[in-house]
């Protein structure tokens, strides 16, 4: 039943509703009803936890007309929006994800949004979009209607999609008033309502201010997979370094990282690559070091695992690398 507000708002619908496991509350149930809670909330969702065995999610939600408010607590999980789900879909919407604390990566338009507390970044419903969420987050989110936007003049030729937008830019503003009226948002319908009438001309600013942060050239995907692999070739030769080392220096998870190098060779395959390619290097320079000393140099922990790959990959041992080289520049 709707409730009316102020000047001319209506408030649609009040909720808030947690999911958590527990004796009485087994894991599989608890999941399949947080991705319907998320569905039903928004829009429909793919929605995996991490840890289905100790999840647990809270969303508050108030709908107006043309404008809905969540504040959303839960622990780590992967949310999708895919082709299928966007097929059967009748209308259009633009999101805001305002981030109190946690941290979250979020993919939409071939760009890559590193989001934490302070931060905004918005996506479109009519597009794919995947959000991977590796630790317990709070955030606000916001949902708009895009005929709502239109009839509010906001620019939406090309949305300011998966850019992480900081506490330094203008339209960090905005997100302000979208947590304070997430902070309201129960406790007093008639001041919820006056405030939440200025929400989409609010969301429609926003969206203009963060037009002009769309990145020219290439993605920002392809921007952190170059630094990565620059990254590696500085360090491939320290033994420490890994896979979760490399994903730790860049804040993102191991799963993000290898989906930087999706359809090509694979983060750890690179380290390793660069690795061997310099033991060949070590091996060829004439300068007769040991088999341990080429293996520490090029970056293995054990002598032992570097004979193995070795042989693995060139289908011989390093010693006999090193003397076929020799033999055949006949040194």
């Amino acid at each position: 039943m709707a409730i009316e507000g102020g000047r001319g708002v209506v408030l649609n619908r009040r909720t808030t509703v947690s999911v958590r496991t527990g004796p009485d509350q087994p894991a599989h149930r608890v999941v399949e009803r947080w991705e319907q809670l998320m569905s039903e909330t928004y829009i429909p969702l793919a929605v995996t936890p991490h840890a289905t065995e100790r999840f647990g999610g809270r969303i508050a939600a108030t709908e107006f007309d043309g404008l809905l408010v969540t504040s959303v607590q839960a622990g780590a999980q992967t949310v999708r929006r895919t082709p299928r789900l966007i097929g059967a879909a009748e209308d259009r919407y633009i999101l805001a994800s305002i981030y109190l604390g946690g941290r979250g990566v979020m993919q939409q338009d071939g760009r890559t949004a590193h989001v934490e507390a302070g931060s905004m970044v918005f996506y479109d419903s009519a597009r794919p979009y995947r959000w991977e969420i590796d630790e317990e987050f709070d955030k606000v989110v916001v949902q708009v209607p895009v005929s709502a936007l239109d009839t509010a003049g906001a620019p939406l030729g090309t949305v300011p999609s998966a850019i992480a937008l900081g506490p330094d830019h203008p339209a960090s503003a905005v997100g302000a008033y979208f947590r304070g009226l997430a902070r309201v948002q129960h406790n007093d319908s008639e001041v919820v309502a006056e405030l939440a009438r200025h929400g989409v001309g609010m969301m429609a600013s926003a969206l203009a201010l963060a037009a002009g942060s769309i990145p020219r050239g290439p993605s920002a995907a392809e921007l952190t997979r170059a630094r990565v692999i620059a990254f590696m070739r500085r360090r491939f030769a320290d033994a420490d370094l890994t896979v979760d080392a490399v994903a730790h220096r860049f804040a993102i998870s191991r799963r993000t990282l290898y989906r930087l190098f999706e359809g090509e060779e694979s983060p750890a395959r690179r380290l390793l690559r660069m690795r061997l390619e310099h033991a060949c290097e070590l091996l060829c320079d004439g300068r007769m070091r040991s088999i341990e000393e080429v293996a520490a140099a090029a970056g293995f922990a054990a002598e032992r695992h570097f004979y193995r790959v070795f042989h693995a990959e060139f289908g011989m041992a390093p010693g006999e690398y090193r003397a076929g080289y020799r033999l055949c520049s006949g040194l």
